[in-house]
């Protein structure tokens, strides 16, 4: 009653194997989108500070839950959109704030149940702000 239904959504595979996948109480996967990912080394999932995960955009300042992918001499973000015609989708963060997308990124993480990201770097590591990617902190050798 009121419970609603549980699902986890998944980053599966490897290189151009690789889609998101939506599983729901374990029974079957629901492939949401597949795409071709020619080039990348690593990726990480960030999840958005008060949903345990899940992403929207419209609520109170929350991030939306985020994919970080690294190349070999940059990074790429991704979010989850929304808009009319496509519905909810993924696309690439065109202005990522403090983010360093110039680099490859060899770890990113959720801190601070969520509230923050760490991003290290070749060059750097960084602390920003999940909501605003702003950042916080930055150390470079």
């Amino acid at each position: 009653e009121g419970q609603g239904q549980g699902q986890v959504v998944t980053c599966s595979g490897t290189r151009r194997d690789g889609s998101i996948r939506v599983v729901r109480s374990g029974v079957a996967f629901d492939e949401r989108a597949s795409l071709p990912l020619p080039g990348v080394k690593a990726m990480w999932s960030l999840h958005a500070s008060g949903c345990g995960g899940g992403g929207g955009g419209s609520g109170g300042g929350v991030a939306p839950a985020r994919l970080v992918l690294s190349f070999v001499s940059e990074t790429r973000l991704l979010a989850m959109a929304r808009d009319e015609e496509e519905g909810d989708h993924l696309a690439e963060v065109e202005e990522g704030g403090g983010f360093d997308t110039e680099s490859a990124t060899v770890f990113a993480a959720s801190l601070a149940g969520g509230a923050a990201i760490v991003q290290a770097t070749s060059r750097c590591l960084l602390l920003l702000d999940a909501a605003s990617l702003a950042q916080l902190g930055v150390w470079s050798p």
